[in-house]
């Protein structure tokens, strides 16, 4: 095989039976039920062996120890809280994840790829990637600990996740056995992030048993303990800085220590060359989130109760192949199988883009809050009036006595809605104005209005008022003519009730400073603070204080950008540039483009050209810049913005994302250049060809000059897919396909593709594994095609394959190169018949030949020019 054969197969997680609290891939911990004999990280989960317990461990054990000990049971309990830390909380629509399998890689930089004094030739397949288990994160092949691994993969592919199952495992010493200590550091949270000494991040409710563990972990520089620090990509930490995280990372506290670290794809990265500049010898994990298989049984279980919905879903996303790319992630797996399951049958249009779905999502999120809140009204209010002894047909009087009060506040011009606080506890003024934007919001639900009226009336909320006030708005409720004093501007939420625009305007904006702030967990909020059901609070068990956060890091970035959205014109644009000038944003200014796409105004997509630009310094700001245009669907600005001269993407040394080549085809397909695509060492796979086949009805290929993938795993599916493409494209003139695992079954997809072919004229199919049936079934194409270069070194076809190969080359009429260096098993008749070949054919001018054959070329003269080697 080829180096295209290491493939990003499964994590040996098994089946793992998922039932979060807050139930969607979140932030926050899960709970987790783990079958009984079920196989966790390739090992049978359960206690402890003896073995195991008799295991040499840094923090000795001794009578002073007590406080450690008392902490490592608090550590162990701190697990096994029914699995999780959050309180109970209701968040429908998303059902129960019945599964999280999820694919793990490891990226090894092999040392030559240090070396600068290589050929470029020999580095540039230096970067590899393997399957990893579970158990064997964090664990070199020697059986020691890596004294940091960076654990790096998009939003919501599970890395939070995976941090709390780490945690969940030590506990029951199923990993990292031989660590007395692994805490759990959430560095959104300001406390952890700005801790400025080490009793800041081993905490306790008893603060001698923090100085007990703190002065014995210091004794052994760290060793024995491990620090899991989440959410190291979602802010600013200054690598060079003098922080306490800061001196974590760069080892200059607690040096034994093991540290891993979540990151989102860029920030780990950078991470990881730090460290290597430091000298450390790290691990770099990466998770690929869900496959076909994965993702298949996913849905199958949420929708297979309705038979008809699940079919239906297997079709939509059979013809949208870019919403199937969304799904390896399984929290975008999850938000769309519910809003479509939402949207079936209402007519609703089905997201497109990341955007899209947010909105989508944030919807149903929405109007499920405002149906739950007219439930609890409609509770109080029976409650009420029986406690009143009213009759629900007394209700219409009651509030014709007092509705001469609500003109009086809509007269009065206030507007300003609180967004957090308990109604018993704020200000006079701010109480008025909840009640009018509630009655504006229902001028026709009347036990709602009477509930709020009556609870203000009683509290001797209002003034007196006129009588022609009273019955000019008492004609406008009955007639549900009452309109809101002051509507939104913008909003791309359709049908909800003005005061849950108003209070969402005021959760945007705190999402916004939070993002700003890089802070996604919440301190100093009311008790009661009104949250939509977009945040949850829960109780931190390590100070005992309220903390909030939104139910997703991502939704708190796309309601930051809502809120952004919501701005002037000119403030629009200053967001903008903060969002631009931190990396850190680029999920931010991605829903921002997508959200451009509902604004009544284009002003402020001319704003976005100044942060969109279509080359950029490194591979992962062209990736973000190519989302970034295909969430504003907008096919005149990308034609605008990109331009008519030939661009380059080329991408090396990165994972991308079948959704990636989906952007990448959409803005290929929409702008008027032709495009040359250069990718190399992206974990290419034949699902990424599939989708930028099919992207945009197939009319990528025919914006393609040039399309090089080379060093990736692509297999003869891959060229299967490819050969339609080929067939009849007149645009690509390079396909490189250097190190990947075609085969034969591959080979005679290309051939069928180059017979019809007319435009390509160079093919690179070097280390592919090409054997003799695989040059048999090339030589079909190559007998009728215009190819002037072709290059097949490193294969192993034989002496069969190299007699065959020269009787094409004897007569091809184009043919002006081929390359056969390092194909070991041709010997020397082969050789021979090349050269023959050469000979004969006055257009072939170089043919280029291991050392070991010279010989034969110095017996011909007339081919000591026409003939390279090694």
């Amino acid at each position: 095989m080829g180096c295209g054969a290491s493939k990003a197969a499964t994590i040996g997680l098994g089946v793992i039976e998922v039932k979060p609290r807050i139930q969607i891939p979140s932030d926050e911990v899960y709970e987790y039920d783990i079958e009984e004999g079920a196989e966790v990280g390739g090992a049978q989960s359960g206690k402890a062996t003896a073995s195991t317990e008799a295991k040499h461990v840094a923090v000795t054990e001794d009578s002073s120890a007590s406080e450690v000990e008392e902490y490592i049971q608090y550590l162990r309990g701190f697990y096994d809280i029914n699995g999780t830390l959050l309180a109970q909380s209701k968040w429908p629509p998303i059902r129960t994840i019945q599964f999280l399998d999820l694919a793990l890689v490891e990226i090894v930089v092999k040392e030559q790829s240090r070396n600068e004094s290589q050929p470029p030739d020999a580095r540039k397949h230096a970067m590899k990637k393997r399957t990893i288990t579970l158990d064997q994160v964090g664990k070199m092949e020697s059986g020691q600990y890596y004294r940091c691994v960076v654990v790096e993969g998009p939003p919501g592919i599970g890395k939070a996740t995976l941090a709390w199952l780490i945690g969940k495992r030590w506990r029951e010493r199923a990993m990292f056995d031989d660590h007395r200590i692994l805490v759990h550091l959430q560095l959104r949270d300001r406390s952890v992030r700005d801790a400025k000494q080490l009793s800041d991040l081993f905490r306790h409710p008893d603060p001698h048993v923090t100085s007990g563990v703190i002065a014995k972990v210091t004794e052994v520089g760290g060793k024995g303990s491990v620090l899991v620090l989440d959410g190291f990509d979602e802010h600013v930490i200054d690598l060079q800085g003098k922080s306490l995280i800061t001196k974590l990372i760069g080892g200059k506290e607690l040096s034994g220590a093991t540290l891993i670290v979540m990151a989102r794809s860029s920030a780990g990265q950078a991470l990881f060359r730090f460290r290597q500049g430091c000298g450390f010898q790290d691990q770099l994990v990466e998770v690929l989130g869900f496959r076909k298989r994965d993702i298949d049984s996913y849905v199958d279980r949420l929708l297979r109760a309705n038979g008809t919905l699940l079919d239906s879903f297997r079709r939509y996303i059979g013809c949208h192949p870019h919403i199937f790319a969304l799904m390896s992630v399984p929290m975008y797996c999850a938000m769309l199988v519910e809003t479509y399951r939402s949207h079936s049958g209402v007519g609703k249009p089905i997201p497109r883009t990341i955007t899209e779905l947010y909105v989508a999502f944030a919807q149903v999120l929405l109007v499920l809050h405002e149906k739950d809140e007219a439930e609890q009204v409609e509770t109080q209010l029976s409650a009420e009036l029986q406690t009143l002894q009213i009759h629900r047909d007394e209700l219409v009087g009651v509030i014709r006595d007092s509705v001469g009060l609500l003109h009086s506040l809509c007269t009065s011009g206030v507007l300003t809605q609180p967004v957090f606080g308990d109604r018993d506890q704020i200000s006079t003024r701010e109480k008025n104005s909840l009640i009018l934007n509630a009655v504006e919001a229902r001028a026709i639900n009347v036990p709602q209005v009477y509930h709020i009226f009556h609870t203000a009336l009683r509290k001797n909320q209002f003034l007196n008022t006129t009588t022609a006030k009273m019955a000019t708005t008492l004609k406008q409720l009955q007639e549900g003519t009452m309109l809101p004093t002051s509507p939104p501007k913008w909003t791309c939420f359709q049908g909800l009730a003005p005061s849950t625009l108003s209070k969402l305007a005021g959760i945007a904006k705190l999402a916004y400073d939070s993002t700003l702030k890089s802070e996604t967990i919440l301190h100093d909020l009311p008790e009661r603070a009104q949250t939509l059901g977009l945040l949850q609070k829960r109780t931190d068990p390590m100070t005992g204080c309220l903390v909030y956060s939104f139910l997703h890091s991502t939704l708190q970035e796309f309601f930051a950008a809502y809120h952004v959205m919501s701005l002037p014109i000119p403030q629009q644009k200053d967001c903008i540039n903060k969002f631009a000038s931190n990396s850190n944003m680029a999920l931010a200014i991605r829903f921002t483009s997508g959200l451009t796409k509902y604004m009544p105004s284009s002003e402020i997509v001319d704003s976005l050209s100044s942060v969109i630009t279509p080359k950029q310094k490194d591979n992962a700001s062209l990736v973000e810049n190519l989302h970034w245009l295909f969430e504003t669907q907008r096919p005149a600005y990308i034609r605008s913005l990109i331009g008519s001269k030939e661009q380059i993407f080329h991408c090396e040394g990165i994972s991308l994302t079948p959704f990636d080549l989906c952007a990448l085809g959409y803005c290929i397909t929409h702008s008027s250049a032709l495009w040359s695509i250069q990718i190399q060492q992206c974990n290419i796979t034949d699902e990424h060809i599939r989708m930028l086949v099919l992207a945009e009805k197939g009319k990528v290929f025919h914006h393609v000059t040039s399309f090089r993938v080379a060093s990736s795993n692509l297999t003869p599916s891959g060229m299967v897919l490819l050969e339609p493409v080929l067939k009849n494209n007149t645009c690509l003139t390079t396909l490189d396909l250097e190190c990947n695992s075609i085969e034969s079954e591959g080979a005679a997809a290309i051939a069928k593709a180059l017979a019809h072919n007319t435009s390509l004229i160079e093919l690179a199919l070097s280390q592919c594994d090409l054997d003799d049936e695989a040059i048999h079934c090339l030589n079909i194409g190559l007998s009728c095609c215009k190819l002037q270069k072709l290059d097949l070194s490193r294969n192993p076809f034989t002496r069969q394959g190299a007699l065959e190969l020269s009787s094409v080359l004897k007569t091809h009429p184009t043919l002006k190169e081929v390359n056969v260096l390092l194909c070991d098993e041709i010997e020397e008749d082969g050789a021979a018949a090349l050269m023959d070949a050469v000979m004969s054919n006055t257009t072939l001018r170089m043919l280029r030949l291991d050392e070991k054959y010279r010989h034969l070329v110095l017996q011909q003269q007339s081919l000591i020019n026409r003939v390279k080697w090694t």
